[in-house]
Formats: structure tokens, C-alpha cells, sequence
């Protein structure tokens, strides 16, 4: 990341997720899929 100027911060990083949420939409290897209450 650091060869591409990209800087992160640990204490908000979380990896070996079997899914997660990103813009509001649960994303997991198989699907996106828009947020049930939308």
C-alpha cells in the first residue's frame, strides 16, 4: 500500500472477513446486495 501512497490505520481495519459492509451494502465473495431497509 505504502508504494502507492496509501496509509492505514490499524486500530480501523479488520481482515479474514467472511463478509463486511462498503457504501451500505453487505458484500461477500458470492453477492452485493442492496441493504434490506432500502
Amino acid at each position: 500500500l505504502s508504494e502507492h501512497g496509501l496509509v492505514i490505520n490499524p486500530s480501523n481495519c479488520q481482515f479474514g472477513l467472511s463478509s463486511t459492509k462498503f457504501l451500505g451494502h453487505p458484500v461477500s465473495p458470492q453477492s452485493v446486495v442492496p441493504l434490506p431497509t432500502k
